[in-house]
């Protein structure tokens, strides 16, 4: 028997000890019918039927206490009925169709309310079922403040309904509000002072947020959940020393498991250590020996290191194991990409592409492979593609600009620049490229100093200043305006912070500006002959 089944009869027993004269009353025929009924329902059908009968029962005329009980009965199988309608969403094929299932369930729960708007769980359910997606945020807020009044003496409840409203709230004052209010209430769990943590981390807030975490620990110092819990906010917060400390903690404390480890190699390849990452990925991978997750993100670092042949031979275990992952394939050309194994790369995302023909992510690396393979022609082309089928994609515009470059359009790239930069005006890239065109062309009628300055000063900014070629186009900025005191600070500073081959060419630019020229640049790439071709002949 169900709980809805088993309130209703409460009620029935009720109302018969304290209405004797109960067939004097004309809507009990009604009444009766409907609990009869109700105890047999099985269908929405049937449910409907039983709310029909109580209404009809009320229109009939019943005293006080007999109203009170069809409201009742009224009220639970509405309620049910909105439970049935939910639990629908499991079902695969009705959940295609959730929006309609919803909207039916807050029918069933706002005739409820005008029954007893005293019962909490309607009100809780309203507010579930309007914090979806596509629902009623202020609605959903009033039921959950509704639901919060009534559920004073039901702890477990009135901590689901704060943690509820929290999620709702627009302001950061009032979700820490709820939470803390959560955290009061909660007498089993330790959910409420999780989203507690977790806001704390979002807040940026770090000392209330270790605080949160070592309050989770100390309860359940055994649960290694809490402390990946604290070891990830600790990551969030930037305090990787501390992170990797707590790792080093539950991996001393669960030799079993391999997770702490993986983790702790993220950490470490975040704060550039890749050799030690590598090390904690060799731990996990003794731990579990086929993991694919740990042996593709040492195959990622392994390529960062330039440690082809051991990049090479993850992925290839992993693909092995689990032939045409597209994780796997991805790494692999990316790994023939940085071994400038370009025709290799090509083949891997052409197989991928063959899989999803119109993937514009698969397409723009292609376009760019391309590029970097010395085929800018055929990068321009493939972007041409995309863009004609995504007028909006930025990647396809710079990809296209990127390439006209190499051929000495500057004109067309400086065209696509423009519709790049307003798609993605926060893009240090397009940003950097565009500028550097507009300061850099041998063609006077499309220089423009200003500008350039501008954008390169933005693009810097994004940067923290610390990127030598964005440096170096705002040097190339300050050049062509005259001004060739700052041209020489920023190029120095250029140099500075660059290294290898590409120290030399900015030492050159450098040079040009001591000598109070600005720098121009005009590339021509010759097309390679004989692009390679993709797979299944495919129509980019």
């Amino acid at each position: 028997m169900s709980r809805w089944r088993i309130a209703a009869g409460s009620c029935l027993i009720l109302f018969a000890s304290m209405v004797p004269s109960s067939a004097q009353q004309k809507g009990l025929p009604s009444l009766d019918k409907a609990t009869d009924m109700q105890l047999n329902a099985e269908s929405l059908g049937d449910m409907e039927k039983v709310v029909l009968l109580c209404e009809q029962a009320l229109k009939e005329g019943l005293d006080d206490e007999n109203q009170k009980f069809a409201r009742q009965l009224a009220s639970s199988t509405l309620l049910e009925m909105a439970r049935r309608r939910m639990s629908e969403l499991a079902d695969r094929e009705r959940a295609r169709r959730w929006q309609a299932i919803r909207d039916l369930a807050l029918k069933d729960l706002e005739r409820a309310a005008k029954f007893d708007d005293a019962n909490a769980d309607i009100h809780l359910m309203r507010a579930r079922l309007h914090a979806m997606p596509g629902g009623d945020r202020e609605k959903a807020l009033q039921s959950a403040s509704r639901a919060i009044k009534l559920l004073a003496d039901d702890k477990k409840e009135l901590t689901a309904a704060y943690l509820l409203r929290a999620g709702l709230q627009a302001d950061a004052e009032s979700r820490l509000g709820d939470l803390n209010a959560a955290v009061d209430a909660e007498i089993d769990g330790n959910s409420a002072l999780q989203a507690r943590a977790m806001f704390h981390v979002g807040q940026g807030n770090a000392d209330q947020a270790e605080a949160d975490f070592k309050e989770l620990v100390k309860r359940e110092p055994e649960e290694p959940e809490h402390r990946f819990a604290y070891a990830l906010a600790l990551v969030t917060l930037r305090k990787f020393p501390e992170a990797l400390r707590e790792l080093d903690a539950i991996a001393k404390a669960n030799p079993e498991l391999s997770a702490p480890h993986k983790m702790r190699a993220q950490v470490l390849r975040a704060t550039g250590d890749l050799k030690a990452a590598a090390s904690a990925l060799d731990r996990a991978l003794q731990i579990e020996q086929q993991d694919l997750e740990s042996l593709l993100l040492r195959s990622e670092i392994y390529e960062e290191l330039d440690d082809f042949d051991r990049a090479r031979a993850d992925v290839e275990q992993v693909l092995q194991q689990q032939p045409g992952l597209p994780e796997a394939i991805l790494q692999r050309a990316s790994i023939f990409s940085a071994q400038k194994k370009y025709d290799l790369a090509l083949a891997d995302l052409g197989t991928l592409l063959k899989q999803n023909p119109k993937n514009t992510q698969l397409r723009v690396q292609i376009a760019q492979l391309y590029l970097a393979g010395g085929w800018p022609r055929k990068a321009a082309e493939i972007a041409s593609a995309i863009i004609k089928d995504e007028p909006g994609n930025w990647l396809a515009y710079r990809g296209r600009a990127d390439a006209y470059l190499a051929i000495g359009k500057h004109a067309e790239a400086i065209a696509d620049f423009e519709s790049a930069v307003r798609i993605a005006p926060e893009n240090s890239g397009i940003l950097n490229n565009f500028a550097w065109v507009l300061a850099t062309s041998p063609n006077e009628k499309l220089r423009n100093a200003p500008r350039s300055i501008e954008m390169a000063t933005k693009a810097c900014q994004l940067t923290d200043f610390k990127e030598a070629h964005i440096l170096s186009t705002l040097a190339a900025g300050y050049a062509e305006a005259g001004d060739f005191d700052a041209a020489i600070k920023w190029s120095t500073q250029a140099v500075e912070l660059s290294q290898g081959e590409v120290r030399e060419n900015l030492k050159q630019e450098l040079e040009s500006y001591q000598k109070k020229k600005p720098w121009r640049e005009l590339q021509e790439t010759e097309e390679r002959a004989n692009p390679p071709q993709l797979r299944g002949d495919l129509d980019l």
